[in-house]
């Protein structure tokens, strides 16, 4: 299979960048390094990401920023939820999670409605959880049994819920409701039966329904069709690839992003663009990422 090149978009190196989200309006990109506790913004330039706004959250991690229909942005920052308006004052609800898990990637569904997940601390838990965030500010969880919380997205019809819990390796396809209910799932990847190598982790669906998957330890970002086969592929000069998302106004390109966590000096001297965002072209445009729909004015009422 040919590999597909990418390249470099962005002098910033990051502990552990995760979750961009293109926002459509602004045609600004949204991302965190979920080990600095930091929420990113920054504009498409040509072939760059150009940093327009550096925000620290948490003194912790922060999983996931999504924008929101009045312009800020919700974050999932370790154990609870956060906004950040239009002027960059940050908002702080109440803590959700209990001492032992923290939230990880997050992605709103086809009617709005904020879903994510938890991730161990101690990296050993199989009692992990993907929530829904309720109106009220409280959890209902969706998916129990999970191990590290990852990737999230939907079919083009929104009849269908990508979902992957990495560490065991697997992206689940759920049939999903439009009232947010889930039916059984299949695995579409499952990487125990495969002998490519990497863990899936963050993804996105293109306009043919296609999966975009980051495989965490391959450097590799894989496009696969809805039964798993693998379309094609593109190699990242970075063992630790992360994220993947459609940027650009015809969503024609994609960002991915990296990290430099879990690897070694040794591994860090021989791939020095780990950490880095790159952009890709693609021949098939993306699919927008859902908005979340509540405000500013839903978490003031969660903090009171």
């Amino acid at each position: 299979m040919l590999m597909r090149e990418v390249t470099q978009a962005s002098p910033r190196r990051h502990e552990l960048a995760e979750g961009p989200w293109w926002h459509p309006d602004t045609c600004e990109l949204t991302w965190v390094d979920v080990d600095r506790g930091e929420v990113l913004l920054g504009a498409l330039v040509g072939d760059q990401i150009e940093l327009l706004d550096v925000v620290a959250v948490d003194e912790r991690t922060v999983g996931a920023a999504i924008g929101a229909a009045d312009g800020g942005r919700v974050v999932l920052a370790s154990d609870h939820l956060a906004y950040i308006l239009p002027g960059g004052e940050v908002l702080h609800a109440a803590r959700l999670l209990g001492p032992t898990s923290r939230f990880n990637d997050a992605a709103c569904d086809p009617q709005g409605r904020l879903l994510a997940g938890t991730v161990p601390l101690d990296g050993s838990s199989r009692a992990e959880h993907l929530h829904r965030i309720e109106p009220d500010g409280s959890l209902r969880a969706v998916v129990d049994g999970v191990t590290i919380s990852n990737g999230l997205a939907w079919s083009p019809d929104g009849r269908t819920m990508y979902y992957a819990d990495s560490k065991p390796g697997v992206v689940w396809a759920f049939p999903y409701g439009a009232d947010g209910s889930l039916g059984s799932p299949t695995p579409v990847v499952d990487v125990r039966d495969s002998s490519a190598p990497g863990i899936p982790d963050g993804l996105c669906v293109d306009a043919e329904g296609a999966l975009l998957v980051a495989f965490w330890g391959a450097g590799e970002v894989r496009r696969l069709s809805p039964r798993g086969e693998i379309l094609t592929a593109w190699a990242v000069p970075a063992p630790n690839t992360s994220s993947v998302a459609f940027v650009g106004p015809l969503l024609d390109r994609v960002v991915i992003t990296t990290a430099r966590a879990e690897l070694t000096e040794a591994q860090l001297e021989r791939w020095p663009g780990s950490g880095l965002l790159y952009l890709a072209d693609t021949d098939v445009p993306g699919l927008p990422r859902n908005p979340w729909s509540g405000s500013a004015d839903v978490v003031l009422s969660w903090m009171n």
